[in-house]
Order: C-alpha cells, then structure tokens, then sequence
C-alpha cells in the first residue's frame, strides 16, 4: 500500500493534473507547475551524492473526486537524477501510466515509482493513516514541535482541500511548496524543526 513506511517522512503536494508533456520535457520548457514538482522532488530528496532514504514525497492530483498520486520514494527510487529534464521524464512516465490505471488501481514503476488511482476519501483515509499529519497553514502558529519520523507534511495547493478533513496539526506555511519541504528537511536534521521555523517564516 501507499500508506508512510514507519520510519520515513512523507511530503504530499497536493495539485491539480500535472501538465505534463513529451514535447515539453524534449524541448526543457516545462509548464511552471511542472517545474514547481521537479524542484519539490528535487528538495525533498536530492542530497549531494545521495538520496534522502527516510523520506517519501507524493505528488496528488485531484480530478474531482478522483486523486491521481506518484510517490517518489527515497528508500526504493533508481536512475533519476536531481536535473529538472529527468525528474519531468518520470512524472510524463507516471502520467502515461496512471492514463491505464482503474479507480483503485497501483502499480510501480521499474524505477520505483509508485502511481495509484484511489477515490478522494480514499486519500484522506490515507493521508491520516494512523500517522502524526502536519499541515502548512498560513495562519498557524510560528513555532510548534513535531514528529519528523513516519509523519506526513502536507502542502495544499488551495489550503483545506484535504487538511480541513483530517486531523492535522498546522505548521507554518511558506509562499512556495519547495522551501516548506526544505524547512522541514532542514530541521528534522537538525532535531530543531521549532526553532528553524521560527527564524525562517
């Protein structure tokens, strides 16, 4: 299943269809929320010489009441690069694949790459999953402590989409996707995510 691992982190980025094309990632001029996924996938993960192994990342498509999700995974993920060019490649794979998929379907990727087609409370069912949830609400408080192992960190395109549905605790929330994820990464290194927070909001 799709649910957090028990020792990983999990960023869900909620959107709407990933625009997402082969003739766009040939020619590197990517739609700018496609470009917005790749840096997301590339903070969440990408470290030098590395992969973040503990942490998961899920991009969430909502079509009405239908959810498209691709998780990226740093414990399992093989053959992408950090590059904007690569990471777009995958995600046209991954919508290629979900193109097949029934309500209710997953399967994964040669690459690791889990796609997965659910109904929408399925993922609300999912996101909360027995797991610490934290939600980037721009009227949350400024600090607040948090439990970086096997929680899931959730940045709504349009805030309450799924949050409002779940219980979530709010963390402070960023203008951009990519520094909330780099936040959080950041201070779940440091085991100072409180303190970090505060000084970067």
């Amino acid at each position: 299943m799709l649910g957090p691992t028990p020792h990983s982190r999990r960023f869900a980025l909620t959107s709407g269809k990933i625009p997402v094309t082969r003739s766009t990632v040939k020619s590197g001029w990517n739609h700018p929320v496609v470009a917005r996924a790749c840096r997301c996938i590339n903070v969440a993960l990408f470290v030098s010489h590395d992969l973040r192994r503990n942490v998961e990342i899920e991009i969430v498509q909502i079509l009405g009441d239908t959810v498209e999700s691709v998780l990226f995974g740093g414990a399992s993920l093989r053959r992408v690069t950090p590059d904007e060019r690569s990471i777009a490649f995958f995600l046209l794979k991954a919508s290629n694949t979900l193109l097949d998929l029934d309500v209710g379907g997953q399967t994964t990727l040669p690459n690791g790459i889990v796609v997965a087609k659910m109904r929408w409370e399925d993922m609300v069912g999912r996101l909360q999953g027995g797991r610490a949830v934290y939600v980037a609400r721009g009227r949350s408080p400024r600090s607040v402590a948090v439990s970086c192992c096997g929680a899931v960190f959730l940045y709504e395109h349009e805030e309450g989409v799924f949050a409002d549905h779940l219980e979530a605790m709010p963390v402070p929330r960023p203008a951009h996707p990519e520094r909330f994820i780099l936040d959080v990464n950041l201070g779940c290194d440091s085991a100072q995510f409180g303190a970090h927070l505060l000084q970067t909001c």
